[in-house]
């Protein structure tokens, strides 16, 4: 029941994105939408930001599931760029949801949050990739926050433009340079 009400919540905050306008959404503008108590919100979530990171985090998370499950019989570097175009897409056909988000909520704490989704699938990427041990783990940790950061920076700079340009063209260098600095550790399939 609680992922049930969870859903309702997520909606009651999507309908209002779809609505668009210029005010940033408030637990009060959703609670009132799905027609619940603020209490029955914050049992579900902390605050707007964990709604955010539960919607989109687990979204996400499932689509980076589905890819290393398509690709096991390949590569499984591959999985790793199939992810990136994934959520390229996701982010293409959400266009409005996506924007709106980014526009209407704090960029410091959204910047937090869209860290802490990206960071937990590249790490994920990166234990699916590399061989156990591969790199130290100083290592590793930098060559994903290096990642992370280059991802989200990306994403940033094409919601900045509206989605005026086609990102594969940086998904596809971030995939090489991936594959160029990771292939000595790379698992075999």
């Amino acid at each position: 029941m609680a992922d049930g009400m969870k859903s309702t919540i997520a909606q009651a905050y999507l309908s209002l994105l779809e609505e668009g306008g210029d005010q940033v959404i408030s637990v009060t503008d959703v609670v009132d939408r799905a027609e619940i108590s603020r209490m029955t919100f914050y049992y579900h979530f902390h605050d707007i930001y964990d709604l955010f990171d539960w919607l989109y985090g687990s979204y996400f998370q499932h689509e980076l599931d589905l890819a290393l499950a398509e690709n096991s019989g390949r590569k499984r570097t591959e999985a790793w760029r199939d992810v990136l175009v994934r959520i390229v897409r996701i982010i293409s056909d959400n266009e409005l949801h996506v924007l709106d988000n980014y526009r209407h909520l704090d960029p410091y704490i959204l910047d937090r949050h869209a860290f802490a989704i990206f960071h937990r699938m590249v790490e994920q990427a990166f234990e699916v990739m590399l061989k156990p041990g591969a790199l130290d783990e100083t290592d590793q940790h930098t060559v994903v926050e290096v990642c992370t950061f280059t991802l989200i920076g990306m994403l940033k700079t094409w919601m900045d433009r509206d989605l005026d340009f086609d990102p594969i063209d940086y998904i596809d260098a971030v995939d090489r340079f991936i594959k160029n600095n990771t292939r000595p550790f790379a698992r075999k399939r």
